[in-house]
Formats: C-alpha cells, sequence, structure tokens
C-alpha cells in the first residue's frame, strides 16, 4: 500500500515555535520583502516626481498614425503590443520603440466619470529624430500603414482587440511644441501601470493644473517607453493643446456625451426590465 502525505500532514504536530518553523517563516519573509524590493525599485514608486523644464524641452512632434481607443490607464500599455502586432513590427526585446510609440491621454479619468470611457491616443509617430534609428518610413509608407484598414472591414472583435472594424487607424501632423518632461523607470509591467495610474499622472496633471496653470482643457500628457532601458519619457505640452485632440471634443464636452449615453442605457435597462414584468403578469 503507498502513503501519500503532503508538507503539512508531516509537521502538523510540529510545534508552532519550533525552529524548523521559524526558519521557513523566516524564509518567506525574507522572499516577500525581496520581491517587494525588486518592485519598487523597477517602478520607481518611491522616488519623487521631477518636471523639468527648459529652454530646450519640447515634444518632437511629427507625421503620426493613429487610433483612438477607450479604456482604463492600467490597460494602455498593452496598445504597443498591439500596434506591433497589427504592423507586423519585431516584437522583441532589443527593439526600442522609445520615440516611435506613444500614448497621448485626452482626458483626466475623474473628469469624465468613468474611467474606461477616456480617450487615448495609440500612435506611431515619424520624425527627423527617429527616422534614422528605426528606419520604418523608408520600408514602410503611411500610405501602406493606413491600408491594414481594409483588413479590418470583415474582422469583429471586441473594444479592446487588436484587430477590430470599431478603431480605425487615421493620419494626422502633430506640432513640435515646448513641453514638461519628465523621465520615469519602468519594469513594463501591471505595477509599472499602476504607478502610472496611480502616481505619475496625478503628479503630471497637478503640476500642469497648479504650476503652470493651465486649463483642464489644455491638459493633455504624452508617454513613450524603452523596454531595454526601462525608462519612460512623458511630455505635457504647454502651447498648441487644442491639435492633439485630433478635433475631437474637449474633456468637458466628452463628459456630457458619456454621462448622456449611460442615462440612455440606464432608461433601456429600465424599459427591458418593464417589459419582462408585463410579460410575466400575463
Amino acid at each position: 500500500m503507498v502513503m501519500h502525505l503532503n508538507y503539512h500532514e508531516l509537521t502538523r504536530e510540529e510545534p508552532k515555535d519550533s525552529p524548523q518553523r521559524r526558519k521557513q517563516n523566516q524564509l518567506m519573509v525574507i522572499v516577500f520583502l525581496t520581491v517587494l524590493s525588486y518592485v519598487l525599485a523597477t517602478t520607481g514608486i518611491l522616488m519623487p516626481i521631477n518636471v523639468v523644464e527648459t529652454d530646450t524641452s519640447y515634444f518632437p512632434g511629427g507625421e503620426m498614425l493613429y487610433k483612438t481607443t477607450e479604456s482604463y490607464f492600467i490597460a494602455a500599455s498593452s496598445e504597443r503590443l498591439c500596434t506591433l502586432e497589427t504592423f507586423n513590427l519585431p516584437n522583441t526585446y532589443g527593439f526600442d520603440t522609445a520615440d516611435m510609440f506613444h500614448n497621448i491621454y485626452l482626458d483626466n479619468f475623474d473628469t469624465v466619470g468613468d474611467e474606461s470611457k477616456t480617450r487615448i491616443v495609440s500612435s506611431l509617430l515619424f520624425n527627423d529624430h527617429n527616422k534614422d534609428s528605426y528606419d520604418l518610413k523608408q520600408k514602410k509608407s503611411l500610405v501602406t500603414l493606413l491600408a491594414k484598414n481594409e483588413e479590418f472591414k470583415n474582422k469583429r472583435g471586441d473594444a479592446q482587440s487588436c484587430i477590430n472594424d470599431k478603431f480605425k487607424y487615421k493620419q494626422a501632423k502633430l506640432p513640435k511644441v515646448k513641453a514638461g518632461i519628465l523621465h520615469f523607470p519602468t519594469n513594463s509591467g501591471l505595477s509599472s501601470d499602476m504607478a502610472f495610474r496611480h502616481k505619475i499622472y496625478p503628479a503630471l496633471y497637478n503640476w500642469a493644473k497648479d504650476v503652470k496653470k493651465m486649463k483642464e482643457e489644455d491638459i493633455v500628457i504624452i508617454s513613450t517607453c524603452s523596454i531595454p532601458t526601462s525608462m519612460c519619457t512623458y511630455y505635457v505640452p504647454l502651447e498648441k493643446q487644442s491639435d492633439f485632440f485630433l478635433g475631437k471634443p474637449i474633456t468637458k464636452e466628452y463628459a456630457k456625451i458619456v454621462a448622456k449615453e449611460k442615462e440612455l442605457k440606464e432608461k433601456a435597462k429600465k424599459g427591458k426590465k418593464k417589459n419582462e414584468d408585463v410579460k410575466e403578469d400575463l
């Protein structure tokens, strides 16, 4: 007869204050503190926010291929992988998308009211600063990349699907503008996404609002991250902010649209429930 005993069964009779138990607990604490230290170090969660504004602090601008999604902030980093997949770009550790792939955060989630509805512009940006590094503009013209939209016509996906018919890629040109700049570490994981949502974005937003005295409708945050160097760069444009909305409503107006859509959905839901109740009575 074969008996199977697990660790807990073998140590059930062992006193709680035994040397073996103490060593086990100490090891668990050491492992936990090691993991916690790594997360804190790689996300920079304990680092101060130091926004730099000098005579040479500029957002570079350039020709842009983009799509606008509605998403939680912590889900925005996945758009980099979607973009690489969609355009058959190399998804490797050594392929650095810094200065090329950008997320533009148009809305403050508190103003919109529903964070899942905040608008994020995910883009490939081509300019003199990065064309020599990646040589993508010569290999793949914007016209060729825009042809990807044709592939979306018969493909349906959910709101966050990489390939779907809802969020089409478009072309635009962003201006080179003066900007506040922040460099901050990243580990490209959920902890860094959380750090951006709860620390970095609020700090940048408050810097623009309180230090630069900018109006809410003028505050736009842009991010671009380097995976090989584990560093992100954030920009707060200090001029021509309306150009970054790409013809879309400012946040206050957009928040009204979101609230109206929510109201209509609730009314439709109540109407449906009322009809179901009537059918049950019949």
